[in-house]
């Protein structure tokens, strides 16, 4: 068989996820309720407040950005173009994820936030040379708080295993 004679599946399936409450769309018809995505997302929030903040914090840095460039948008129109992109797709995981939370799934939210972080940083480069020793010590900084939440979280999921 062929991949893409699957494909009527995969589509049926993701449409089930989408217009069907329960886990997998096995429920019944309907995405969720308010109450229960408000329930969920704060039990999301409890247990993973640090992801939450610096997802909020990278969104709003690319706004501010993104209003403080808008007369030089097309300079960068690649950059925004990934950006925008992975902002919608970042919002529809999670949007799919508090219909159904684990704190597992969760990672899907923490591989995009430090390639937005990335594109924030070349959105942020300076154009005099003077201050590229800055941007190094930024994105230098960047990277240290990125690897040490790696191996935090790392640690603590095998702490959490171990349990």
């Amino acid at each position: 068989m062929r991949i893409y004679e699957y494909y009527s599946t995969f589509f049926s399936w993701v449409v089930g996820i989408v217009t069907h409450q329960g886990h997998y769309g096995d429920g019944e018809p309907g995405f969720a309720t308010w109450q229960l995505l408000i329930a969920n997302f704060q039990a999301l929030w409890q247990q993973l407040p640090l992801l939450f903040i610096s997802t909020g914090a990278i969104i709003g840095l690319l706004s501010v950005l993104f209003f403080a460039h808008r007369k030089t948008f097309k300079n960068s129109i690649g950059l925004w173009a990934v950006a925008f992109g992975l902002v919608v797709q970042l919002f529809v995981t999670l949007g799919l994820i508090i219909k159904n939370p684990s704190t597992i799934y969760m990672q899907a939210v923490a591989a995009i936030v430090p390639i937005l972080v990335a594109i924030g940083l070349s959105l942020l480069a300076p154009k005099h040379p003077k201050n590229i020793s800055l941007q190094r010590l930024l994105r230098f900084g960047f990277s240290l708080l990125i690897f040490a939440g790696f191996f935090f979280n790392l640690y603590r999921a095998i702490q959490i295993r171990q349990i």
